[in-house]
């Protein structure tokens, strides 16, 4: 990725999705991927974190229990 944002690679760069099929992008276009990607796991990172302050605050098993831990995840 560094080499695509310092401009040594021009080409298309190749890469293969979760049923290995293979892609074509364009360095710009891997490069907005890469950081939509990043936005995604830090958004997931920082959901975690939420949940997990809230959880460590509950008191009693049912508040654990009926804790809905499926709200605020990025689509």
């Amino acid at each position: 990725m560094t080499l695509i944002l310092a401009g040594a690679i021009t080409t298309d760069v190749e890469w293969h999705d979760f049923i290995n099929i293979s892609h074509m992008m364009t360095s710009t276009q891997l490069v907005t991927l890469a950081g939509g990607l990043g936005v995604f796991a830090q958004t997931c990172y920082a959901v975690s974190w939420v949940h997990k302050n809230a959880i460590d605050a509950l008191t009693t098993v049912a508040a654990v229990d009926a804790y809905d831990y499926t709200t605020s995840w990025p689509a």
